[in-house]
């Protein structure tokens, strides 16, 4: 099932759009066949086709893939129209989902035979393709493309009515409309008294109890992120070791190869395995891309609106982690990686709570205390996260091991006083998260002072020049570099 799980990562690393598509469609799949009373191991084989169906994708270019279907040509929409047979090609050896392949490959097919790839028609169809077609449908409809604004519940439904006996099983289409409506979206009234700033009060102050009592859920650190550290503690670490690390994560191994292949490193040829990425990377510099792309598995989020946020948070902790580097860089502390690394993981501790806040819209959503994420002021929960980030993040530092300069940086890089005292790990992160503001890659108000004034800035002996030019190059590095990751 790891390969499986690989399958899917890549799925959606190319396209963000299947990490939270293929989830919602096997949750329709495993509500319409209960509806159904279809016995637990077919259940289970619709929910594995609704998970697996789209796989085949990974072969779809991505212009075809980002384009409407109806704006696709004949060559075009053929290629698209092969991918349920590719899927089931590609897992037709895994034994865990040979029931499901019927179920795959068919996916397509329409009741009246219109559909593809082998235009079955009725009760030719498996029973698993056509409750799928209806899900498939009506998850996509309900969810935004880059070429369309997604439906609500009721038009999703009014425009698959229109399709009963043609694309649709007849004989499903009252029950999937039940399943939609007493499962799916069920309409929960939100109260008249519901209050955004109330609610994200309580939500901080459940969180807050929680992590107390010992009883929040800490996001899991990488694999591939804790064995990294176990290889930057060791002198003696080689490119061997780190080669074989890497290829334990195919997704992350695929993408240092692209990153080592990308304009950023200029190299004259193609590499093709991780190996040749290190040795044209160098040592340091591929175990900092391998932090970059494992640390970033931890900024993905389900719920769309909280997605956009970790996604706005990790762009600017890879500007600060850029930013650390240099600073360390121009002020000859040495062993600049590990001042990336900790840039990289100064603001963990909004991972945790966005995670945790997450978590609680969704059982809000459930209790019926609110209807909608648009009804949340996200300015609001960011105020309420960075209020209280830098306490989690020590604390998450803590459980992950890690050394306690990273946890004091964590914990103090927001201060709004500094001293001698304070740690030259905590100046020097503290002075690029103050940096970033500067080139708009943070959420934080910007500020006018110059930086050469700023207290860290003071302490670590910056010059103006200096502190002008590590501006300079990490604008340049977001803006050109950044988006390899």
């Amino acid at each position: 099932m790891e390969s499986l799980t690989t399958f899917v990562a890549l799925l959606e690393n190319k396209d963000t759009y299947y990490r939270e598509y293929s989830q919602k469609v096997a949750g329709v799949c495993v509500h319409m066949s209960r509806k159904l009373d279809l016995p637990q191991e077919e259940v289970k084989s619709i929910y594995l086709a609704g998970i697996l169906h789209d796989i085949g994708m990974l072969y779809v270019p991505d212009e075809i893939m980002q384009t409407a279907p109806e704006k696709l040509d004949a060559d075009q929409r053929r290629v698209l129209e092969q991918h349920p047979v590719t899927s089931e090609k590609i897992l037709k050896n895994f034994s865990p989902v040979a029931a499901s392949l019927s179920a795959i490959r068919h996916h397509h097919e329409a009741y009246d035979g219109s559909g593809y790839p082998d235009g079955l028609q009725g009760d030719a169809i498996p029973l698993g393709a056509r409750i799928m077609k209806m899900a498939n449908t009506y998850v996509d409809l309900t969810m935004p493309r880059s070429w369309r604004q997604p439906l609500s519940r009721d038009a999703a439904l009014d425009f698959m009515a229109k399709g009963k006996g043609g694309q649709f099983d007849p004989a499903l289409a009252d029950d999937f409309v039940a399943v939609v409506k007493e499962k799916v979206h069920p309409a929960k009234p939100q109260p008249e008294s519901f209050s955004s700033k109330d609610f994200i009060k309580d939500a901080v102050a459940e969180i807050v109890a929680n992590f107390k009592r010992g009883v929040i859920d800490l996001p899991v650190m990488p694999d591939v992120l804790s064995h990294l550290q176990e290889l930057l503690a060791a002198p003696d670490s080689s490119a061997e070791q780190l080669a074989r690390l890497v290829n334990r994560d195919a997704a992350i191994a695929g993408k240092l190869i692209s990153v080592a292949n990308s304009p950023i490193y200029r190299g004259s040829d193609k590499i093709a395995s991780v190996q040749q990425a290190i040795a044209r990377l160098g040592l340091s510099e591929t175990r900092m891309v391998v932090n970059t792309l494992a640390n970033k598995s931890l900024y993905r989020m389900d719920n769309p609106v909280f997605d956009k946020y970790a996604r706005d948070i990790w762009m600017h902790s890879l500007a600060c982690a850029y930013s650390s580097k240099k600073l360390a860089d121009e002020l000859g502390f040495g062993d600049s990686e590990r001042y990336y690394s900790m840039g990289l993981m100064h603001d963990i501790g909004k991972v945790l709570l966005i995670h945790a806040g997450a978590e609680i819209f969704e059982k809000a959503r459930e209790r019926r205390q609110i209807e909608k994420l648009s009804d949340i002021n996200m300015e609001d929960v960011r105020a309420a996260i960075q209020e209280h980030h830098t306490v989690f993040g020590s604390a998450l530092m803590q459980r992950w091991l890690f050394p306690v300069e990273f946890c004091a940086v964590a914990r103090e890089h927001d201060n709004s006083t500094f001293s001698e005292e304070s740690g030259r790990e905590v100046l020097v992160v503290s002075l690029a998260n103050l940096l970033t503001r500067m080139i708009d890659c943070s959420h934080a108000a910007s500020t006018n002072c110059k930086p050469e004034d700023m207290t860290p800035a003071r302490l670590l002996v910056v010059d103006s020049d200096t502190l002008e030019r590590i501006k300079k190059d990490t604008r340049f590095f977001m803006e050109n570099g950044a988006e390899v990751f």
